[in-house]
């Protein structure tokens, strides 16, 4: 942010690119399945990095999301 106070503008950016970022992460690679996942784990934000441990609901692969 331009002016260096935490504005609106910079958090739904800073969401959008999470959120892309994740998106990009979600594809199985041992299947091609994307989307159907289940949430083993979660690091925390007081905690960087964010992550979480997934697991493929259609072949079981298991990795982590960054």
């Amino acid at each position: 942010c331009v002016s260096g106070s935490r504005c609106t503008d910079c958090f739904f950016v800073s969401c959008d690119e999470r959120a892309e970022t994740t998106a990009e992460q979600s594809t199985c690679g041992r299947c091609a399945t994307y989307g159907r996942l289940l949430v083993l784990g979660t690091g925390t934000v007081e905690t960087p990095p964010v992550w979480m441990r997934v697991r493929c609901r259609h072949c079981g692969n298991e990795w982590v999301i960054e």
